[in-house]
């Protein structure tokens, strides 16, 4: 099934506003493509499958709170109203949080300016979108913001 722009946004609104409130690890999953096609690269390193975003939404989760992600651009790949069945996305997010290394007395806010690129493809089911490729192409600083 094509893929619309509607789609496509309504996939990434969701998935930040997901992010954004923590949401338990089985809702966010939904938002990913099967198991073994999923992949994200991150500055970190690339994590595939369920168990590498698993292990990384841990972390993520633990480390980053009061976050706030904000999608300010999204590009797709071909114009039109439908796509075909895989669909690349550009997406640039501001992202602040509140972040607290474990041997500090206080938190710290970090502000970014995220470059991404994702890789979407129709849901299993015919319906809906979900992320197959996810990746960080860049991290801007903003003024006055702690480091990563």
């Amino acid at each position: 099934m094509p893929l619309s722009d509607s789609t496509i946004r309504t996939l990434a609104n969701e998935w930040f506003e997901a992010l954004d409130r923590h949401a338990p690890l089985e809702e966010v999953t939904r938002f990913l493509s099967d198991d073994d096609e999923f992949e994200m690269r991150l500055p970190e390193g690339v994590l595939r499958g369920s168990s590498g975003f698993a292990d990384w939404y841990g972390m993520a989760t633990t480390r980053f709170f009061d976050q706030r992600q904000t999608i300010t651009g999204l590009a797709t790949d071909a114009d039109g109203d439908e796509r075909g069945e895989e669909v690349s996305v550009d997406i640039d997010v501001n992202w602040q949080a509140r972040t607290r290394d474990p041997s500090g007395p206080t938190s710290q806010w970090i502000g970014f300016d995220v470059k991404q690129t994702w890789v979407v493809v129709p849901g299993a089911d015919g319906t809906g979108a979900r992320i197959k490729t996810y990746s960080i192409n860049g991290l801007t600083p903003m003024p006055g913001s702690a480091s990563l």
